[in-house]
């Protein structure tokens, strides 16, 4: 599927929201309630990019 994320739906955005957060460079995450209105199919692959991403930077970037 392709297309662009202000074409897709509030909890199809959030995922692509997040991904996003990750390709750039911060030393402090904060990630207020990141499955709020999302699908619920969605927010176990979201938790998991999420758990993913912190074992990657976890030198490198605190989580909150």
């Amino acid at each position: 599927m392709h297309s662009f994320a202000e074409n897709l739906s509030f909890g199809q955005q959030k995922p692509v929201a997040i991904a996003r957060l990750f390709m750039g460079e911060f030393d402090l995450l904060l990630l207020d309630e990141p499955t709020a209105g999302v699908n619920p199919g969605m927010i176990g692959k979201i938790l998991e990019m999420i758990e993913v991403q912190k074992h990657i930077l976890k030198d490198e970037v605190t989580f909150y």
